[in-house]
């Protein structure tokens, strides 16, 4: 299925410049039109980015108090404020620069898309056409706009999944730590992939031919076994700084303040508001009676949560499924909302914590759209087909690749996708989180569309005759 090189160089070298271009343009267009309000680049989290970027710089502690006395924090992972320090340190504290890097590393992230699509063996025009998928995202381009983990988290996922395949193909061991170094600094930007590791240590043996059986799967467990210890280095941390052996506690806030809290709402008939403040008082309570630590606090909160989803299996399959299906068709409704209001910088569209999870919010968000500037409803409107036709070609894609037993590049692909679809479905998934996995989505759909351009062509081929009548058949040639 590999194509020739020499027979693509224009495509490939002007294609791909051009779909880089394209991939900037798009999100340098949102800057210029948001760049007037700069509280514009914060959303819910940013203000925590941030302040422990600048302290990093100040006191050079990892904390977020914003003044002394500071306490270690066990919240969040250190990627993302180191990466946010790193340019405060050039140009000052000026968050609208952060996010311009952010705007070139969402460009590259299309560039990488289309390399990963190349060493995967797809042919040129599928991974060009995945390039292009990632470089037209709104959802991609606008995220890239705030002050948030997912664009960087992305750039870094993609390029150790390049480099992980550039060692499958080379055999070159500095491909293989570099990946897992590159995976291993992913984790501590977004915790939710600290088990990634694992997923992609499997597909060493997917990856692996009779005679290199044994060698990668011993390069697989160096690569599982590095990445993890670079990890596990927060954790130690963490677990010097508080007794706790954790990456972050941002896991168990999310447990019981979104999902659990979506769950007893559903059950008991009570708003998320509601839920959310009868949960946090009876959560401070206990605390507070039993003389609880932080970390015991933690702990009980998680204890409670994973409570109410056994007293509710249902709700909680139900709320898990909802939240899939708002990460993967969501075109972006929210951050649309939100970010192209020239005149808000409010954080949600509709009063509430977690409005998406209340009874007839498609109703208030249809009702809302006629309200909406030309701008968003372009961006809605766009980000809507863009979705479906990613989603039909990649269901193509998908069945042209397995037809032709290409198990790795499925294995890759829906490695991304299944984990981290999977563990970002609960009840605070939002398009966002679709960004990580729209590069692997693109990448299938690039080879559906292809192989739909293929096939039309064929089929034109063979019907020609039909739009020209001199070359129509005679009976005898019609004949089989």
């Amino acid at each position: 299925m590999q194509p020739s090189l020499t027979s693509h160089t224009w495509i490939e070298r002007r294609g791909l410049w051009l779909i880089l271009a394209t991939a900037f343009i798009s999100r340098a267009l949102v800057f210029t039109y948001i760049m007037h309000e700069p509280l514009k680049f914060y959303t819910y989290d940013s203000d925590e980015y941030d302040q422990r970027a600048l302290n990093l710089l100040r006191y050079h502690v990892f904390a977020g108090q914003t003044q002394p006395p500071f306490t270690p924090d066990l919240i969040r992972t250190p990627t993302y404020p180191l990466f946010l320090a790193a340019i405060y340190a050039v140009v000052g504290h000026i968050p609208a620069i952060a996010v311009l890097v952010q705007i070139v590393l969402g460009s590259l992230t299309a560039g990488l898309t289309f390399v990963l699509a190349h060493l995967l063996d797809l042919p040129i025009p599928a991974g060009l056409l995945a390039a292009l998928a990632v470089a037209l995202d709104p959802v991609s381009a606008l995220t890239s706009n705030r002050l948030l983990t997912e664009t960087l988290f992305t750039t870094l996922l993609v390029t150790s999944l390049v480099l992980l395949v550039l060692y499958w193909r080379t055999s070159r061991w500095r491909w293989l730590l570099l990946s897992a170094a590159i995976i291993a600094l992913s984790v501590l930007a977004r915790p939710i992939a600290q088990f990634f590791p694992f997923m992609l240590w499997l597909l060493f043996a997917v990856a692996a031919r009779q005679a290199r059986w044994r060698a990668l799967v011993t390069a697989g467990l160096v690569f599982a076994g590095l990445s993890l210890a670079l990890i596990n280095l927060w954790a130690y941390r963490n677990y010097r700084a508080a007794g706790s052996w954790t990456l972050s506690t941002i896991s168990d806030t999310n447990l019981i303040y979104y999902r659990a809290r979506a769950v007893l709402a559903e059950a008991q008939g009570l708003s998320q508001d509601e839920a959310w403040d009868r949960l946090k008082a009876h959560i401070e309570e206990v605390a507070a009676q039993r003389q609880m630590t932080p970390i015991e606090q933690y702990a009980f909160a998680r204890t409670e949560a994973l409570a109410i989803f056994a007293r509710y299996p249902g709700l909680t399959v139900k709320m898990t499924l909802k939240g899939l299906g708002r990460l993967l068709t969501d075109p972006g409704y929210t951050i649309v909302c939100t970010l192209l209001d020239r005149y808000s910088t409010a954080f949600g569209c509709f009063p509430g914590k977690s409005t998406m999870n209340e009874p007839g919010v498609l109703g208030k968000a249809f009702g809302r759209f006629s309200d909406f500037t030309l701008v968003q409803q372009t961006a809605l409107i766009w980000s809507t087909l863009l979705l479906g036709v990613v989603y039909v070609s990649a269901a193509v894609g998908t069945v042209h690749l397995a037809r032709e037993r290409h198990w790795l590049v499925l294995a890759v692909l829906f490695a991304v996708i299944i984990y981290f679809g999977g563990l970002a479905s609960g009840a605070e998934a939002n398009s966002r989180f679709r960004v990580t996995i729209f590069p692997c989505l693109a990448i299938l759909s690039g080879v559906g569309l292809y192989v739909s351009f293929i096939w039309y062509a064929h089929l034109r081929q063979k019907t020609s005759w039909l739009y020209q009548p001199s070359l129509k058949p005679t009976t005898k040639d019609a004949l089989p």
